[in-house]
């Protein structure tokens, strides 16, 4: 019986033994769990587009965790789509389904954008190396999934499209991030039947964190015919790749890996061929398949546990004091001296030669004589409790006013309108939405214009002072009064009802008005076109050029009458067109490279310059400025080089050109720019007297005390929100409010001058100016708070220690560097057909499936096992089993225990109690430990009835 009882708790320590092991196996299935490959796909629901060139948008909300996206499987023919877009947003640009992303640039995202993956002319699926992976969800800020499809035709009657991608992801960490660093060039100027123009791009790589690249892709247009890229260690020149442009624009494997650390320089090199083109023109760097490019892209990959590199693009214009002797290989033929590249941008006084005969297509032509230098007015306007909304609209009147046109509360937005171009609000604005300020002390004088506009555009103040406006809501252009009025002396266009006839307007956005009272209007959204009509609104003329001079949105219209020319901000073209007021002739436009997109002009009839700003590029890192043009040569640019606008909509200049007035949309403000030497003009005592009404109906200025914005340089003000675009950079911002900086990721093109490269940079010029000067960067203290030099003191010992701890993280030691296997045919990887939207600063990933490998001659670490970020998504399902099966596992193991001690203390006991046992009283039904052990078979192995010996001796009265 007792080998029997001895079976029995040896059959029980096994089933424990089993259960522990299969608790195991389950923590082992969750742990594997987290690499396990899943797919998500990111697709149309069934679109219809209902016209030729339609851009349509949908998004997909990522889950609250960190993923890691391994391969893009497109699902689309290009008969269909012509390409598609995958963006990664913190927001989409549209709560709807599907929404309309074509009409307003950037607006597939709602904030933080960054385009993933690109697909064109039936691309097959992209893999990256194992190892390598883009981050989306949970820190990474890219908590949408949003894509673009261009639909080059209309949809066919009853036909649904389901185009997009299958997105292959892990849960499990990647060792190795991916990225890409972009060299473009802003600057080329390429002649007719011309051989051999070169363009030169060169930077110096300055971040802490090593970069290994591995893949490289060229990018042009057809007079592109080769593109080089170089790394430049201490004089040793380093190919990373050559190809030729007209190839499939892939992505392409290097050689080797080449790692890339601070102080190594970046270099690469266009080369042009205009010869048999039959251009009649010069070309330029532009956005659209009739100008050129310069991008040469480097796939790299870099330890996850490091932080990201601050700057990942580099332009022309940023190696100061290198003259680039490129290697022969670089085919090198132009006996042209090379433009030193400056890392600072051109001083003023610099003069950029393209040493070509037509001089008017030169991008800069500085002249001490001609040069104008504006700067930003400080604590101007003084508005008080009065609020802009977007600001559209800015004139001066003939005494210099500053009159405004801006949307109140109202915003525009991609459910402003409908497909056919209707409004879809009801309610006309409630606040005043034309306000007339001082143009000295920024106070207003009135008001008006309240609950009588729906979305407002286009200001213009003719000679006798008249109001001219626009509203695209209304599809109008209306005439009022100086001093403004219920009804408008004139309206042209039919209220609410979009058209392109001659009695209607389809989003009309600005007007100029002749002294004979003669006015031209841009049609602008829709129709892309200009119109001329007489003072009494009768239609002359209309012109809407075909071909290379065709209109694209017509945004802001300025008139110098003295030559008979009407200039034209022809925005989405990136050029001020001009065209003959008599002839309805066009001239050659002006295409410079600073200019990105245009959305204001205006012209100073006194001393003949034409000012321009240009506004957000989403396929550009180009700075938002002002520029000074004549004779179609720029002349300088605004405000200082360290001050930069972000949305610009209008501009207008003072007659003697002391002082230009900039509003934009976001953020809602108007900036006074003033000429340098023109300080003594800003007291206002010197102009009140001749200002009329320079005593406001309300007095709405409230005095405040000094707040930090007023003593921080401007740089250090702005905000750090990047809004709407697709070249997303890692930078450092101050926060004014936290008094210290931070990490985020900079849209370039917007024109944010809130950003530096390093912590170090941002530290140099807010914290230490913000800490220079207590009784300037603080508020004044109430009684009972901490003495402001106390303060100070922490603040500054705190944002020390920021820096410290950032720089210690940028050089920790021990990083997982293990080497991505590459499973990729990188040479059979196919191109897209990118066309006219291929000026896109970002990467578009070429890679397949082979076995070419690429080898790294560094050594590399292995540790990345030890991060428990790597198995907390497998441990979930294992956690929640255990606390489940704690207590029985627990209770199993005691009883286990007690088994053995028990079965060897009874052994023991058995010869010494012979006597009860011989006489063999039984008991019944007895109760003992036995009674715990249910899967145990009692009458099997007799314990159905036992001795009193036994009995006893499992109870606690073991003398008895």
């Amino acid at each position: 019986m007792m080998n029997s009882k001895g079976e029995c708790c040896r059959r029980y320590v096994r089933s424990t033994v089993a259960i522990m092991v299969a608790v195991l196996v389950i923590v082992v299935q969750g742990r594997e769990s987290s690499s396990i490959i899943t797919t998500l796909p990111v697709r149309m629901p069934g679109t219809m587009a209902s016209t030729d060139n339609a851009y349509l948008c949908t998004s997909v909300k990522l889950h609250e965790r960190e993923e890691y996206v391994v391969r893009f499987e497109p699902k689309a023919s290009q008969d269909v789509a012509h390409h598609m877009l995958l963006f990664g947003c913190s927001h989409p640009g549209s709560n709807g389904k599907i929404w309309d992303c074509s009409e307003m640039k950037g607006m597939e995202c709602s904030g933080k954008e960054k385009i993933l993956f690109a697909w064109a002319k039936d691309a097959p699926a992209k893999d990256l190396p194992k190892g390598v992976a883009f981050k989306v969800g949970k820190s990474s800020g890219i908590n949408y999934l949003v894509l673009q499809v261009h639909y080059k035709h209309k949809a066919k009657a009853g036909v649904k499209d389901h185009s997009g991608f299958i997105l292959h992801t892990t849960l499990q960490r990647q060792p190795f991030i991916a990225g890409i660093f972009l060299l473009w060039s802003a600057n080329t100027d390429i002649a007719p039947e011309a051989n051999g123009v070169h363009s030169d791009i060169g930077c110096i790589f300055d971040d802490e964190t090593p970069i290994y690249a591995f893949a490289y892709r060229t990018h042009a247009h057809a007079l592109g015919s080769l593109i080089s890229g170089y790394k430049v260690h201490r004089q040793n020149w380093t190919l990373l790749g050559k190809k030729s442009p007209q190839e499939p624009q892939a992505f392409y494997p290097m050689n080797k890996v080449v790692k890339i650390t601070k102080g190594d320089k970046l270099a690469a090199r266009c080369t042009y061929d205009a010869k048999g083109h039959h251009l009649t023109k010069h070309v330029n760097i532009g956005s659209s398949g009739k100008d050129e490019m310069c991008n040469f892209y480097i796939m790299y990959y870099q330890d996850a546990s490091l932080h990201d590199i601050d700057n990942d693009v580099c332009s022309d214009m940023d190696l100061k004091g290198l003259t680039l002797n490129f290697p022969k290989d670089s085919k090198s033929t132009s006996s042209k001296p090379q433009t030193p590249i400056s890392k600072s941008r051109p001083s003023s006084e610099a003069v950029v030669n393209n040493n070509h005969d037509n001089d008017s297509n030169d991008s800069f032509s500085h002249s001490k004589t001609l040069k104008e230098e504006y700067d930003l007015v400080k604590d101007w306007p003084k508005l008080g409790k009065e609020t802009l909304g977007q600001v559209s609209g800015v004139a001066l009147d003939s005494i210099g006013n500053v009159i405004l046109f801006h949307r109140g509360k109202r915003t525009w937005d991609v459910n402003s309108f409908d497909d056919q171009h209707n409004f879809n609000g009801q309610n006309p604005i409630r606040e005043h939405t034309v306000l007339t300020l001082n143009p000295i002390s920024g106070r207003v004088i009135s008001r008006w214009g309240n609950n009588m506009f729906y979305l407002p555009h286009g200001i213009t103040v003719d000679h006798s002072d008249n109001i001219w406006l626009t509203d695209i809501a209304m599809h109008q252009v209306l005439k009022y009064p100086p001093k403004g009025d219920d009804m408008p002396l004139l309206s042209v266009g039919e209220m609410f009802v979009p058209g392109s006839d001659d009695n209607h307007f389809c989003q009309p956005t600005d007007v100029a008005v002749e002294n004979s009272g003669v006015f031209y209007v841009a049609d602008g959204y829709c129709n892309s076109r200009i119109m001329k009509f007489s003072s009494k609104g009768k239609m002359l003329a209309k012109w809407s050029e075909k071909g290379y001079l065709s209109l694209n949105i017509p945004h802001s219209l300025a008139l110098d009458e003295i030559n008979q020319r009407l200039y034209i901000a022809d925005r989405e073209n990136g050029r001020i067109q001009h065209v003959d007021t008599i002839t309805g002739q066009f001239g050659q436009p002006i295409t410079k490279q600073p200019f990105g997109l245009i959305y204001a002009v205006n012209f100073n009839n006194h001393n003949g310059l034409l000012y321009a700003v240009n506004g957000n590029s989403v396929e550009s890192n180009l700075p938002v400025k002002g520029f000074t043009l004549k004779n179609g040569l720029i002349l300088n640019s605004w405000p200082s080089d360290r001050q930069h606008f972000r949305h610009p909509h209008d501009v207008v200049c003072s007659s003697d050109g002391n002082f230009i007035f900039v509003v934009e949309t976001e953020p809602n403000k108007v900036w006074k720019l003033s000429r340098r030497g023109q300080s003594r003009l800003n007291k206002e005592s010197t102009l009140d007297g001749e200002i009329r009404g320079d005593k406001p109906k309300e007095d709405i200025e409230t005095k405040t005390w000094t707040s930090t914005k007023e003593t921080l340089p401007e740089r250090c003000t702005y905000s750090s929100e990047t809004g709407p675009c697709r070249a997303a950079i890692q930078r450092w911002y101050y926060d004014i409010n936290k008094r210290r900086c931070m990490h985020f990721i900079y849209g370039g093109c917007q024109g944010n001058e809130n950003n530096f490269k390093s912590v170090k940079d941002c530290q140099d010029t807010c914290a230490s100016k913000g800490h220079s000067n207590q009784s300037k960067h603080f508020s004044r203290p109430k009684p009972g708070e901490q003495n402001q030099k106390t303060v100070l003191k922490e603040l500054s010992s705190n944002d020390d220690k920021l820096f410290k701890e950032n720089m210690t993280m940028a050089k920790s030691k021990g990083r997982p560097q293990q080497k991505p296997e590459i499973h990729d045919d990188w040479e059979n990887a196919a191109g897209e057909d990118e066309g006219e939207e291929s000026n896109l600063h970002v990467w578009k990933s070429h890679s397949n499936t082979s076995n070419t490998t690429i080898s790294t001659p560094y050594h590399i670490q292995d540790n990345q096992s030890t991060s428990t970020d790597d198995i907390q998504a497998g441990m979930m399902p294992a956690l929640i089993i255990l606390s489940v099966l704690a207590v029985p596992i627990i209770f199993l193991l005691l009883i286990s225990i007690v088994l053995r001690i028990r079965a060897y203390r009874r052994e023991r006991r058995y010869n010494l109690n012979r006597l009860l046992n011989k006489d063999g009283l039984p008991v019944d039904r007895t109760v003992g430990w036995w009674s715990y052990l249910n899967c145990c078979s009692k009458r099997k192995y007799g314990f159905d009835k036992v001795n009193l010996a036994e009995f006893y001796s499992d109870s606690e009265s073991d003398g008895v």
